[in-house]
């Protein structure tokens, strides 16, 4: 699962949030969209996570994929297939001032 938000502030900057996300834990009964949903909020916070969506994995490679390690491209290409849990996070704020 792809879970990212592009939010801007004061219209100097903007902060870019993703997180990928295969096979991590969760709580017994507890919905996957809802674990990777409450994930986000606590790495990032409800700041970003207000604009935050899922997305394709296609969508972020194209999107974001200047910004992803060399790992995480493959994953999510489906070229490696983690055997329990792989987790990736990135916050990036860029400053146009």
């Amino acid at each position: 699962m792809c879970l990212t938000a592009h939010a801007g502030g004061t219209g100097e900057g903007e902060t870019i949030g993703i997180l990928v996300s295969y096979g991590a834990p969760q709580h017994e009964g507890q919905d996957p969209v809802e674990a990777i949903s409450q994930e986000f909020i606590d790495s990032f916070g409800h700041y970003l996570a207000t604009g935050a969506s899922f997305k394709t994995p296609e969508y972020v490679l194209e999107r974001y994929g200047s910004y992803l390690p060399e790992t995480t491209k493959r994953v999510l290409k489906g070229e490696l297939r983690p055997l329990w849990t792989y987790q990736f996070k990135m916050e990036h704020h860029i400053n146009f001032s």
